[in-house]
């Protein structure tokens, strides 16, 4: 779920313990609610994500305590009601990496090279503890700066799931966004190989201006790659962009590549 500023009449929420007040609803989605806050104790920013207590709340909340890295959202606090858990962390300034990009418009390819490898390097961070994300897109990286060399944070834990290494797994429900999901992921399956799918989008999409498929969703050979990106560009996104996701790169593979090296 991208974060838009949605025009609300807040409620304040009031129980003994909870230091939170709300200021603005950023994002409304089925199970959970978004707000940016204030801390008024220290009168500090924060984003407070409300979750249905009967969704699968406890898992994006461990989640989101395994990390302590700066390229990763940084979990504050966190309090629990009978219907409703409440998920405190960093407010970040700026805009996230889609309101940087012009649409039709690519960046350099030097640039883009680092702009995805650092994308990839907040990807690396998960993987590495074992989680995939599951909903890797442009609007879930906050900017910290372009220039001149481009410095993000990976948001939004709200998909992530505890996997081992590449294996596939089934799930309950389809995860992510439609134009960067997986074509495994409308079976609901998933990995962390459905991760590098979503990079591959993005590459795409910053190297070209465009999504590398007509609609907003892929099936079976209809990756299309713009013809304006390099043949060493055009290697790195198809190998990203592999149907099948065992064909594709895992994410020491992606950093590691020609392209980006």
């Amino acid at each position: 779920m991208r974060i838009k500023q949605v025009s609300v009449n807040l409620h304040n929420f009031k129980h003994p313990g909870f230091k939170y007040k709300f200021l603005k609803k950023l994002g409304d989605g089925s199970a959970s609610k978004i707000y940016s806050s204030e801390n008024i104790e220290t009168k500090e920013m924060v984003i407070v994500k409300r979750i249905n207590k009967n969704e699968e709340w406890k898992q994006e909340l461990n989640i989101l305590k395994t990390f302590d890295h700066p390229k990763i959202l940084e979990f504050l606090d966190f309090y629990e009601t009978g219907r409703f858990v409440y998920i405190i962390t960093k407010f970040y300034k700026g805009k996230d990496l889609f309101d940087h990009i012009d649409i039709n418009v690519p960046y350099p390819e030097d640039y883009s090279k680092l702009l995805i490898k650092e994308m990839g390097e907040c990807v690396k961070i998960c993987h590495d503890k074992g989680i995939a994300h599951l909903d890797i897109k442009c609007e879930n990286y906050m900017v910290k700066q372009m220039l001149p060399v481009p410095s993000l944070i990976l948001i939004d834990f709200g998909h992530a799931e505890k996997i081992d290494s590449n294996i596939i797994k089934r799930g309950y429900s389809k995860y992510g966004t439609s134009f960067y999901l997986c074509p495994e992921g409308y079976q609901k399956f998933y990995s962390t190989k459905s991760d590098i799918w979503s990079l591959g989008v993005c590459a795409h999409l910053i190297l070209s201006g465009n999504y590398p498929f007509h609609g907003y969703k892929c099936k079976e050979g209809e990756v299309v790659i713009d013809k304006l990106i390099s043949s060493e560009a055009c290697k790195f996104i198809s190998k990203c962009l592999e149907y099948d996701p065992k064909d594709r790169y895992d994410i020491d593979e992606f950093l590691n590549s020609n392209f980006l090296m």
